[in-house]
């Protein structure tokens, strides 16, 4: 039961030094009192005046005060632990000091107050006004603000570790050193704030108001923006780690030198940003607008970029579009590692870019430019490079899947260990280019120029270039399997060791070429023209060679076995040790031709020209070897 007493009675009480907790006062006067060390624990104080009072290290201990007046109060080192103060009337109040641990302050105006080094763990301030008041030092821990008026406010050194805020203006205060740690900002309104020294770490930012917002923290962890409104903030030379910016407006925000690591931005507006020379690893950037933003220096490793605006981008932009004859893009950036999902960047400038580990993946990349661009370990799949230029540029163990290069310009590039697989080729320009270990899986080369190109060791299996154009190129040690070279030209071109097995080589130009020890098994050379040619060792078992000329050749050691080469035209070739094991050489032209231990058996030779054939220790039919091929074991 609570005691209700009378004004006398409550100065009674204070005149006898005795305490006042537990009782209930309305409407008393303590107007200018020395109240200090008062103990008003568990009171009930309503409408009463404590107008110049000096309550200093008085105690309110879960006591309600509702509707006073504390004007000039001097509430220095005050206990006001689980107290609730409601409705106070406005007034000067020094509360320096004082501990409000656990209390509910609701409709307060505190405007101007001295609250230096106060102590409000876990407080609840609600609909209150402490517009310019001096907070500097208080412990404000897991405390609540809600719909509080801060403007001007003073919180520097402030630990607001864990406080929740929900529509508090803090417009031109001052947070300075202010710890931050998992504090959850609201739809407040923190611009013009000086921030400079504080901790925001795994802070939350949601909808809020953080224009002109000043010298703000040089280290950010684990930091939320969300819906955030962040236009012209600078965060130059800020290291960032693991911060997520999802859904803000942060056109013309300043990251220039920043470091951003294992962080996020979702959905946000960077148009005009600044991101010259910073840093973003491993990153991920989702639906992000970077129109007009400057990346020159941008270091973006292993950062994926999803679905983002880079169109007009880049420090060649200006007034909203690029300068007439100047593309934009990011030149001699590091985007070593880089993701680039889904992005249109038709036209963009990657000239000495290192893109080393960068992913293509659904990207449209028409007429960008790769010149002298670092491609190491580049993987691309189901990605537009049509009409790019890859001019003088490196594409070291890179893979390509489904692309389409169709008029890419690849003059001058080294491609090393590169794979190309399933792609379009159309009018590719190869032009002196070096090709080592490349491989080219089921493409259409149709229009592709390699004039002056070097290939080695490489792979064009199951490739469609019927007519294309190899004359005078050095192609060592290229497997062509399963390809269709029709009608092309391989005129004077070194074919040493090549693998054209079950290659489709009809009307073939192949004159003059040297393919030593190459691999012709199952081959169709129908029409083919091989005269003047170096063939030694190489294998044509099963091959079709139907009324192809192989004049003047050098095909010593040179295997026909299984061969057709109906009205083939050997004339004058060198078939020293050669061998036609169950050939079929029906109407071939032999005139001229040396046949040294030249190997006939079981050649079908019907019809063939011998005339000045020099035939010495020509190996004929063995009876016991044919015997043993065509020996069939009884049936049981």
């Amino acid at each position: 039961m609570v005691d209700q007493l009378s004004e006398k009675e409550a100065n009674d009480r204070l005149a006898s030094k005795r305490s006042l907790a537990g009782c209930s006062l309305m409407g008393i006067s303590f107007v200018g009192r020395d109240l200090a060390g008062a103990d008003f624990s568990g009171a009930r104080l309503v409408s009463c005046d404590f107008s110049q009072a000096r309550l200093s290290g008085s105690i309110f201990r879960s006591s309600i005060i509702y509707g006073c007046t504390l004007s000039g109060a001097d509430l220095h080192d005050a206990d006001l632990t689980r107290a609730s103060l409601v409705n106070l009337v406005r007034g000067a109040i020094n509360l320096s000091g004082a501990c409000c641990c656990d209390a509910i302050i609701k409709g307060a105006d505190l405007s101007g107050q001295n609250m230096e080094s106060w102590r409000a763990d876990r407080v609840r301030l609600l609909d209150c006004s402490l517009r310019s008041c001096a907070l500097q030092g208080a412990s404000l821990v897991d405390s609540l603000w809600v719909n509080c008026d801060l403007v001007s406010v003073r919180l520097s050194s402030c630990d607001l570790s864990k406080a929740r805020m929900q529509n508090v203006g803090f417009g031109g205060g001052e947070l300075q050193d202010c710890r931050m740690e998992d504090a959850k900002l609201v739809s407040c309104n923190c611009s013009q704030v000086r921030w400079s020294g504080c901790d925001w770490s795994k802070a939350n930012f949601i909808a809020c108001d953080m224009r002109g917002s000043s010298a703000l923290p040089e280290r950010l962890w684990g930091t939320v923006f969300a819906k955030c409104d962040l236009r012209g903030l600078d965060l130059g030379g800020c290291h960032m780690e693991r911060v997520a910016l999802a859904n803000c407006v942060a056109d013309n925000l300043n990251l220039a030198g920043s470091t951003l690591l294992d962080s996020s931005i979702n959905g946000t507006s960077l148009i005009d940003a600044s991101l010259s020379d910073a840093v973003l690893s491993r990153c991920m950037m989702t639906a992000a607008d970077l129109r007009q933003a400057r990346l020159d220096g941008c270091v973006l490793a292993g950062t994926s970029l999803c679905r983002c605006i880079l169109v007009a981008a880049g420090p060649l932009a200006v007034d909203g579009g690029s300068p007439q004859g100047e593309a934009p893009g990011l030149p001699f950036a590091k985007l070593a590692s880089v993701r680039l999902i889904s992005m249109n960047l038709a036209a963009f400038d990657f000239s000495h870019c290192d893109l080393s580990g960068a992913i293509f993946t659904k990207c449209e990349c028409q007429g960008a430019n790769f010149s002298a661009a670092i491609l190491t370990g580049v993987n691309a799949i189901a990605t537009c490079f049509d009409g790019c230029s890859f001019s003088g540029t490196q594409l070291l163990n890179c893979s390509f899947g489904d692309c389409s290069l169709t008029g890419a310009d690849l003059s001058g590039a080294i491609l090393e260990l590169a794979m190309f697989a399933g792609c379009d080729f159309n009018g590719v320009s190869l032009r002196d280019a070096q090709l080592t270990s490349t491989a080219l899986m089921e493409i259409d080369l149709n229009g592709i120029d390699l004039h002056g190109a070097r290939l080695h060791r490489c792979v064009m299996r199951k490739s469609i270039a019927p007519g294309i154009d190899f004359s005078g190129m050095s192609c060592k040690k290229t497997v062509f399997m399963d390809s269709d070279f029709s009608d092309a030209n391989f005129g004077g071109a070194d074919l040493s060791q090549c693998n054209f097995m079950n290659a489709d080589l009809r009307r073939a130009n192949l004159e003059g070429v040297r393919a030593d020890h190459g691999n012709f098994h199952g081959a169709d050379l129908g029409g083919a023209r091989l005269l003047n040619s170096s063939l030694r060792g190489a294998m044509f078992q099963k091959s079709k060679l139907h009324a192809a000329n192989l004049m003047r050749c050098d095909l010593r050691e040179a295997m026909f076995d299984d061969a057709q080469a109906l009205q083939a035209n050997f004339a004058e070739s060198d078939l020293s040790y050669a061998t036609f094991a169950n050939a079929v050489i029906d109407g071939a032209v032999m005139v001229g031709a040396t046949l040294l231990r030249t190997d006939l058996h079981n050649c079908r030779q019907e019809g063939v020209l011998w005339d000045g054939a020099k035939l010495t220790l020509v190996k004929h039919t063995d009876a016991d070897r044919l015997a043993g091929e065509t020996f069939k074991p009884a049936a049981i």
